[in-house]
């Protein structure tokens, strides 16, 4: 994905934006929360890239979520959407070429926690404020 994906680290809540979706994206991304002395919080969402019957061919994009709660002290991750509502299910279609954007938060916790993106078992590198892909 190189430059069309980042993490915005530094936004609140931290969200990983995916620019122009491609069915190569598909894939299922994970949200860790790391905890210094507290068992680590996960969520996963699955990203579901379809190809769609319109004229153009255009792909569109659903996601389908499964939130995980683990039993940690601070608040388990959410997947956000772009308007900051939680998803439950599945959010889209999107059209190949707009972006998806996967917020995670994760609320209290002392120490802060840290949270990351992960797909396919790796964390995804992350350079600034982004997250490649």
């Amino acid at each position: 994905m190189g430059e069309r994906a980042f993490f915005r680290i530094n936004s609140d809540p931290p969200t990983l934006v995916i620019k122009e979706v491609k069915v190569s994206d598909q894939d299922l991304y994970t949200c860790r929360v790391e905890f210094k002395f507290r068992p680590n919080a996960i969520t996963k969402v699955n990203l579901t890239v379809i190809v769609s019957e319109a004229e153009n061919n255009s792909i569109v994009v659903e996601m389908e979520f499964l939130l995980l709660s683990p039993t940690v002290p601070a608040g388990p991750p959410l997947i956000l959407d772009s308007a900051g509502r939680e998803v439950r299910g599945s959010v889209g279609p999107l059209e190949e070429g707009q972006r998806a954007h996967l917020t995670c938060r994760s609320v209290g916790g002392t120490p802060e926690p840290t949270l990351s993106w992960w797909r396919d078992g790796r964390r995804l590198k992350q350079v600034r404020n982004r997250c490649e892909i």
